[in-house]
């Protein structure tokens, strides 16, 4: 857990950079933000928080089954849990 704090913060310290790539990549899904921080939904959500999220679930996914699982899981919450532009980009 201590490697997912450190790397989000590294995200967090190039937040000039992901604003210019927030500008870039708009999510217009139905993540409806109930588990987010701030009741943030959506594109509001920023895409650095978005990338970091799936990240996080399948880092966690792939260590206790496989990639399968993994691949799986992105695909069942596509558009759901997860950015739906950030899973096809993980899918490819």
């Amino acid at each position: 857990m201590r490697s997912h704090c450190e790397v989000a913060e590294l995200f967090a310290r190039a937040s000039v950079l992901m604003s210019m790539f927030n500008k870039r990549f708009v999510f217009n899904g139905a993540l409806d933000g109930r588990c987010m921080a701030y009741g943030l939904a959506g594109a509001e959500i920023p895409i650095a928080a978005r990338v970091l999220h799936l990240a996080q679930v399948l880092e966690l996914t792939y260590y206790f089954g496989d990639a399968t699982k993994a691949q799986a899981i992105a695909q069942e919450q596509r558009s759901k849990r997860f950015d739906p532009l950030v899973v096809d980009a993980f899918l490819l």
